[in-house]
């Protein structure tokens, strides 16, 4: 549940055996992400304290995932992540997350390979509740929409640069 302890594991795929576990916290909300050699873990590692908590990666190797369970992770929005966030492949071996901040005046917009590398951009816009982040491998551009008050607003960036392509477009409403 979306306050319940989170959990990640590693199962042996020919026996079905419970190679490794481990928690995550309480509240984390993961996203997993496959590319080309990593499994990307996204979680927020005080999700209950959104005040404090930050937003982190882990790497797990795909032939040997439980290599990195005991890894350091890797800070992706520093102290003030928001409670929003999400993540969607960009290509073979990059991520890109978006995650809101707290105040809620801007977001945080993060390319992610698989080596931990990390390209990010604070957008000053307003983000005050849910948040998805969308791209097509074809294309050259990530789709962020959000929302800002009562309104859900797009912004369109490039997808290597996250330059500002177009910003505050009308998506929708929400009473």
């Amino acid at each position: 549940d979306h306050y319940g302890a989170s959990y990640i594991l590693a199962i042996d795929k020919t026996t079905g055996a419970m190679i490794k576990s481990q928690g995550l916290g309480i509240g984390s909300v993961p996203r997993l992400q496959a590319l080309t050699s990593k499994i990307l873990v996204f979680y927020n590692d005080n999700h209950l304290t959104p005040t404090i908590g930050n937003l982190v990666v882990r790497a797990l190797d795909v032939t040997t995932p439980e290599s990195g369970f005991g890894a350091a992770t890797t800070v992706l929005a520093a102290a003030n992540a928001g409670t929003e966030y999400d993540a969607t492949k960009a290509d073979a071996t990059t991520a890109v997350v978006v995650s809101d901040r707290n105040p809620n005046t801007s977001y945080e917009v993060v390319l992610v390979t698989e080596a931990l590398g990390l390209t990010a951009v604070t957008k000053a816009r307003t983000s005050d509740g849910p948040i998805a982040v969308s791209l097509a491998a074809s294309v050259t551009r990530v789709q962020i929409v959000r929302m800002s008050g009562t309104n859900v607003q797009g912004d369109l960036l490039n997808s290597s640069t996250l330059a500002d392509v177009f910003t505050g477009q009308a998506v929708g409403t929400v009473a």
